[in-house]
C-alpha cells in the first residue's frame, strides 16, 4: 500500500471514528473520491447528494468535517459588483494535491499531463500553496475567486484591503493576450493583475504581470 492510499485508510477507517459519526464509511469515501474529480470546481451540494444517495445535510456535515480535518477547504465568491448575476457557490479545493491524484487514478506524471485534470489539479496547487502561505504567516489577506453566470471569471483574487491581486492562472507555456480579457476587464486603479502560466516572464502592461508560477511563488515569499 502506498503512503497516499496508507493515509486515506487510517483517515477513513480510524480518525473519522474519533472525529464524528459519519454513518457509512463507504458513502463517505465516496464523497471524498466526488470531490476530487471536482477540484478547483464550483462546489453543488445537491449534485453530490444524487451522486451519492445521502441526503444534503448529511453532505453538508461532511465536507465540514472534511474542512475541520485539513483535507480540502472552500475558496468563497467575491461580491464586487451586486448588479451582475455572481454564482454565490464556494470552489473546492485540496490542501494535498498528491492525495487528489491518487483519489483520481494518476499514478505517473505522463497521465497527469495528458489527462483530464491536469488544468484543474495545476490551479488547485497553486491556489493551495497561495492559501498556506497566509496562514503560515497570519496575514489578513483574504482569498477569493470570481465568476459571473455569463461566464465571465477571475481564478483567484487575493484582497489586501486597500488593493486587490486578480490572477488567472492556466497550465499553458504560449501567451496569449485573451488570457488576459477578465483581469484587464475587471482591474481597479490600485489593483494588481496576474497571468500565471508555465511559460516566460513576458512584459505587458503596467498594472499586468505575465509571470512563470515558480517565479510567482517566489514574489509571493516577499
Amino acid at each position: 500500500m502506498t503512503g497516499t492510499a496508507s493515509y486515506i485508510e487510517t483517515y477513513i477507517k480510524k480518525d473519522l471514528r474519533s472525529i464524528a459519526n459519519v454513518g457509512d464509511l463507504r458513502d463517505f469515501q465516496k464523497l471524498i473520491q466526488l470531490l476530487a474529480t471536482n477540484t478547483s470546481q464550483i462546489l453543488n451540494y445537491s449534485t453530490l447528494s444524487k451522486h451519492i444517495g445521502v441526503d444534503l445535510k448529511t453532505v453538508k456535515r461532511w465536507i465540514s468535517i472534511l474542512e475541520a480535518s485539513y483535507i480540502i477547504f472552500l475558496l468563497p465568491p467575491f461580491y464586487n459588483n451586486l448588479g451582475k448575476r455572481i454564482i454565490k457557490s464556494p470552489k473546492v479545493y485540496f490542501y494535498d494535491v498528491g492525495l487528489v491524484s491518487h483519489l483520481c487514478g494518476i499514478s505517473n506524471q505522463d497521465i497527469f499531463e495528458k489527462g483530464p485534470m491536469y488544468g484543474a489539479i495545476f490551479e488547485n496547487y497553486l491556489v493551495a500553496e497561495l492559501l498556506k502561505k497566509q496562514i503560515h504567516r497570519k496575514t489578513h489577506k483574504k482569498l477569493y475567486y470570481f465568476r459571473t453566470s455569463a461566464g465571465q471569471e477571475i481564478d483567484l483574487i487575493i484582497d489586501h484591503k486597500q488593493h486587490k491581486d486578480l490572477i488567472e492562472i492556466k497550465t499553458s507555456e504560449t501567451f496569449k493576450p485573451l488570457m488576459l480579457s477578465s483581469v484587464e476587464t475587471m482591474l481597479g486603479k490600485d489593483d494588481q493583475g496576474f497571468l500565471i502560466y508555465q511559460g516566460q516572464e513576458i512584459p505587458h502592461l503596467e498594472n499586468v504581470r505575465v509571470l512563470n508560477f515558480n517565479q510567482f511563488l517566489q514574489l509571493s515569499d516577499n
